[in-house]
């Protein structure tokens, strides 16, 4: 069986999580709610039919560096020429907000509150430099472009500003749990010294993040309480 699109899922992460429905109108006066299906539709069908199979070319081939540059695997430019012609885009976004680190953190940090633990601790030595977007602004960025951006290739979506992990730990302990002390294991790895995307291209098509870390802390903490006491956490 081969790949299928999580279109469902799709929907329900822009639905459900994103709030989608709230960015319509205004600069999306020709977006509404009816759209998200069509689209993500026609998304997983590139995915699936375009995408996938060239998953077991490019395993097998590889692509080859030769005197005249790189040639990527048989049947990679095809793809490429739909993508573009179909109007699509790849967007880079900071995993981290909802990915890697943040999540768990203010969930260690509330646990510990919960259980009166004085102590946390946080991975590695707290020096590496990361990125966050809020997922309000990048369905926002999401919206901005499909409504008027046309050219092929990637955008870059987030913030261009990055702190480290040691700040980034006392502002969600500061929040959560004021006076906890947290304790970095420099036994562990910190990753990459630094992931920060270059947002100039977007920042000039007339697009910033609104959402400022410390609101977006704010308003995830809320929303993170209001669910425990709905019992609606996935932990």
């Amino acid at each position: 069986m081969g790949y299928r699109a999580p279109v469902e899922d799709m929907a329900f992460a822009l639905r459900q999580l994103a709030g989608i429905d709230r960015l319509a109108g205004g600069h999306f006066e020709n977006f509404d709610n009816e759209l998200i299906d069509p689209i993500l539709e026609e998304a997983g069908k590139l995915a699936s039919d375009v995408l996938a199979p060239l998953n077991q070319t490019g395993d097998e081939q590889g692509a080859q560096l030769t005197g005249d540059g790189v040639v990527a695997p048989h049947g990679f430019a095809e793809a490429y020429r739909q993508f573009a012609e179909g109007g699509w885009m790849g967007l880079a976004a900071p995993e981290e907000w909802g990915g890697q680190g943040l999540p768990a953190r203010m969930r260690r940090l509330h646990e510990a509150r919960e259980a009166g633990d004085a102590t946390v601790g946080v991975w590695g030595t707290g020096n590496a430099k990361r990125e966050f977007l809020h997922v309000d602004d990048l369905a926002d960025a999401c919206l901005f472009l499909m409504d008027g951006y046309s050219e092929a290739g990637h955008v870059n979506v987030g913030t261009g500003v990055d702190l480290t992990i040691r700040e980034l730990a006392e502002t969600v302990r500061d929040l959560v749990h004021p006076g906890a002390e947290l304790a970095f294991d420099s036994s562990k790895p910190d990753g990459m010294p630094r992931k920060v995307l270059d947002v100039s291209r977007l920042t000039g098509l007339g697009w910033t993040a609104r959402t400022s870390l410390a609101d977006g802390l704010v308003s995830t903490y809320a929303w993170f309480v209001e669910a425990a006491g709905r019992g609606e956490l996935r932990l």
